[in-house]
């Protein structure tokens, strides 16, 4: 057999799993922004609670 032939026989059966890799990278890619939506909104919490405690405890009522 050719080189050429086998390198071409193994790029056919490669492109078939293009799908599935795609599909992969996808997923993995929202999982990754899941995440980051989940602790941003968790961090945002903590600022907020933060803010509310210090301005509770704060003697100066102006700021509000």
């Amino acid at each position: 057999m050719e080189p050429y032939i086998v390198l071409f026989e193994v790029a056919k059966g490669a492109g078939s799993l293009a799908p599935l890799a795609t599909f992969g990278v996808a997923l993995v890619a929202y999982f990754a922004y899941r995440q980051k939506t989940n602790a941003d909104k968790r961090d945002q919490w903590w600022k907020r609670a933060q803010w509310a405690t210090d301005a509770a405890l704060d003697q100066d009522v102006s700021q509000t």
